[in-house]
């Protein structure tokens, strides 16, 4: 007999409803553990992101301190500086914003874009530690990025070597 099975029904009914009322575990910021732990994935590392609605690649590095900057396919060679937060919740889940300069984007007004953090996660294909393509001090580019990125490696083609 395990120490469960020892348990008197009411005491075990009782330890299943505190587990299910405590609802996920939550970091130090707050946020639940998995939502933290996707922030801590594109918080000052590079990652390339592709999102599920148009599929367009884009290369980020963000800041600690809510700058960041993206060079997507959709701007070719240009790498746009962006601020970023967690402006709050909704339906339960942490939403994650950009907002993108009018001026840099060309486009007529500032342009917001919000998706929840878990979706964010869901769209990372790569990640490296740090800025390596120095995103934040080189705002226009060699190449333009290739709208079929998949993968770091084809813009590093060091990286396939280990």
């Amino acid at each position: 007999m395990t120490a469960l099975q020892s348990l008197p029904g009411a005491t075990l009914l009782g330890l299943a409803a505190l587990c299910f009322s405590l609802g996920p575990a939550h970091s130090e910021s707050g946020l639940p553990t998995d939502e933290q732990a996707v922030l801590d994935r594109i918080i000052g590392n590079t990652v390339l992101f592709v999102n599920d609605t148009d599929t367009i690649p884009q290369v980020q590095y963000l800041s600690k301190d809510g700058t960041g900057w993206v060079w997507t396919a959709s701007f070719r060679d240009r790498v746009v500086s962006t601020e970023w937060a967690i402006p709050g919740r909704q339906d339960g889940k942490a939403v994650f914003c950009f907002q993108f300069s009018g001026a840099e984007t060309g486009l007529p007004q500032d342009l917001p874009i919000c998706d929840f953090l878990e979706k964010i996660g869901l769209g990372i294909k790569d990640e490296a530690e740090g800025d390596i393509f120095d995103l934040a001090g080189v705002p226009q580019r060699d190449m333009d990025l290739p709208f079929d990125l998949e993968s770091f490696d084809q813009l590093l083609p060091e990286r396939r070597i280990r």
